[in-house]
This record gives structure tokens, sequence and C-alpha cells, in this order.
């Protein structure tokens, strides 16, 4: 499924926030700073589509039972899914299979908090990932 079948699915409208982290990712390291976002918020599912000046998306799949403190990505969960930019070559999409996410707020207007993740759910492999990731997304802010 691509970014636009995402938005689509979980009828995601633009918001007010910001997403960056570091990416590292097989051929390059840079700085990830959100251009545009787009989200929703439903009883199940917290959606956040992070998209870059340079065509690179960060998707979240934050489920809304995950209240403030830390979580654990494991293998398989697809909480945060990294898609490429238009580098040559190109990056190769992937879920992040090992990681964590520091919720530190969680209020509608006011959703913040830190990431860091990895491709590989093996701890000997540092690449790719995204590093010293933060978000703040106020979901109230979505275009009606």
């Amino acid at each position: 499924m691509n970014v636009k079948d995402f938005d689509k699915k979980y009828n995601a409208k633009k918001m007010d926030g910001q997403v960056g982290a570091l990416m590292k990712l097989k051929t390059l390291e840079k700085p990830f700073e959100s251009h545009a976002l787009h989200g929703s918020l439903s009883s199940e599912l917290r959606y956040i589509n992070a998209t870059s000046k340079d065509g690179y998306f960060i998707l979240f799949f934050i489920p809304t039972d995950w209240g403030t403190g830390r979580h654990v990505l494991e293998p398989h969960s697809e909480v945060i899914k990294f898609e490429s930019g238009k580098e040559l070559p190109p990056e190769r999409s992937w879920y992040a299979q090992r990681g964590e996410i520091l919720i530190t707020d969680i209020s509608d207007n006011n959703f913040q908090g830190t990431f860091v993740c990895y491709e590989s759910s093996d701890t000997t492999k540092d690449r790719p990932a995204l590093t010293g990731g933060n978000f703040r997304i106020n979901f109230n802010s979505a275009d009606k």
C-alpha cells in the first residue's frame, strides 16, 4: 500500500505540528524535517503521515491504547514505516523491527514524544534507522 492509499484509508487531514529525526540510510545520512503533516485520530489508532521536502515519508500507526510512557517496537508490529525519497540509488521502504516510542503528552492539542527505530531486529545492524526522532502533533488542527 502506498502513502496515498494509507491517507485515504485513514481519512487523513492536514494538521499542525512537526516531526524530526536523523535518517541513517544505507546510502546516506541526513536530517528529516517534516514539511507537511497529515493524519487522523480514531478510537483505535493515531495515524500520522510526515512528509519531508525531499519526498521522504515517516508513517506512524500508534495504537490509541498506548498512554504516556515508553513503548517498545517489536518485529512485525508495523507501528512506524519509512518510505524512501528521491535519492539515487533508491532506498527501499521498511517497517521498524526494533526501537521505541516515548509518549510524553497525550492531549489532542499536543500529542508529543520521541522515537528511535531500526529496520532490522538484529541489534548488530544500525542501518537503516531513524534516530533522535521527535514528534509534536495537534490532532485538533485537522482540516475539516
